[in-house]
């Protein structure tokens, strides 16, 4: 019984200090300035796609590093958001690393307003902090922590894809 309770003290305790792989950021663009999106949720998913970028599946993915199988690129031009591009993760052998983000709204039946070609993020209502669980630099994440929710560590406050706060 003793052996029992101490192997399952040892499992509990090391459980606890297993971290799973840090997921490939989305990438926002900023001016001259490149900024790791490591959100809770990130963008795209809000849109809950019929048909995901490249077809992959929810259950699979190219690395453990980018479980969704894409990086998606995002620029502010003008304080509005744009998807700019997606693009597959490292580890993928094919060809064409870049998903057509029109044909991607249109095939999904997703009214989009487009702009140079990149997407308006008309769609987008978050908060993003300065976060540095990752202690990495330029991260911002919509992380809903209490101890980051505070309006010292928020940096960008987006409503309707329209950026209405920029502290960066």
């Amino acid at each position: 019984m003793m052996k029992k309770t101490f192997l399952l003290f040892l499992f509990i305790f090391f459980s606890n200090h297993c971290f799973s792989t840090i997921q490939t950021p989305d990438l926002l663009i900023i001016g001259n300035d490149t900024i790791k999106i490591r959100p809770k949720t990130y963008f795209l998913e809000y849109l809950n796609f019929k048909s995901r970028p490249f077809n992959y599946e929810k259950q699979s993915a190219p690395t453990t590093a980018c479980y969704r199988g894409y990086q998606a690129i995002w620029r502010v031009i003008d304080n509005q958001l744009f998807l700019e591009k997606i693009i597959r993760c490292n580890g993928d052998d094919e060809l064409d690393k870049n998903e057509n983000v029109v044909e991607l709204f249109q095939n999904n039946q997703i009214k989009f307003v487009q702009e140079n070609n990149m997407i308006a993020a008309n769609w987008l209502n978050l908060n993003l902090y300065k976060f540095d669980f990752f202690k990495e630099k330029n991260t911002l994440t919509d992380f809903s922590n209490q101890k980051y929710t505070n309006q010292e560590n928020l940096f960008l406050e987006i409503r309707n894809g329209k950026v209405i706060y920029n502290k960066l």
